[in-house]
């Protein structure tokens, strides 16, 4: 594999790994959900970033504050998303962005990767 390849898959297991630690941490456990997306997308001319997402089904009780705040006090950049029918939040951190979206019963937890040049 090419060095942007092996530089993009290890930010691909990094945003899983994130991913999965929100899902555990959230109740849901990391193998809890359905996966929606998982694959490399172009984010420019010269550059690749992964996106991973996993929504899970009978998310009721989610507690998105506490979670944004262990985040934030773990020094990730925390933006509440929230809206009239759905709790939301975005962190960032190391050019990393995860979102949780919860709506009803429903819990979507996702991001991408930074970008990762391909020259």
């Amino acid at each position: 594999m090419s060095e942007p390849g092996v530089e993009l898959a290890e930010a691909a297991a990094r945003l899983r790994a994130a991913v999965g630690e929100i899902l555990v941490r959230l109740g849901v456990g990391a193998a809890g959900g359905t996966v929606t997306r998982d694959e490399a997308l172009a984010s420019g001319r010269d550059a690749m970033r992964w996106e991973y997402n996993v929504r899970a089904a009978g998310a009721g009780g989610v507690e998105l504050v506490a979670l944004a705040a262990a985040y934030r006090a773990a020094g990730w950049q925390v933006t509440d998303r929230s809206g009239p029918r759905e709790q939301a939040v975005q962190l960032q951190r190391d050019g990393m962005a995860l979102g949780i979206h919860h709506a009803a019963d429903t819990l979507v937890v996702g991001g991408a990767t930074p970008d990762v040049p391909t020259r």
